[in-house]
């Protein structure tokens, strides 16, 4: 099952990343095992690589993995 995400967004145009991933552990205990989400991405490569790097790290804390 598959479910999306809304990104929220958070001070200085960045994201929320708490706000964001709050729903995931009610979703995956639901049965979702596929979340998706669209973050805003800065243009360079290694901004983009840094704003998805953080989002998996937390992703991951919030399901213990």
């Amino acid at each position: 099952m598959r479910a999306r995400v809304p990104v929220v967004p958070g001070a200085g145009g960045g994201i929320d990343v708490d706000a964001t991933l709050a729903p995931v552990p009610g979703l995956v205990a639901a049965g979702v095992t596929d979340v998706n989400l669209r973050p805003p991405l800065p243009r360079s490569v290694d901004g983009a690589t840094e704003v998805l790097a953080g989002l998996v790290r937390a992703f991951r804390a919030r399901l213990d993995r």
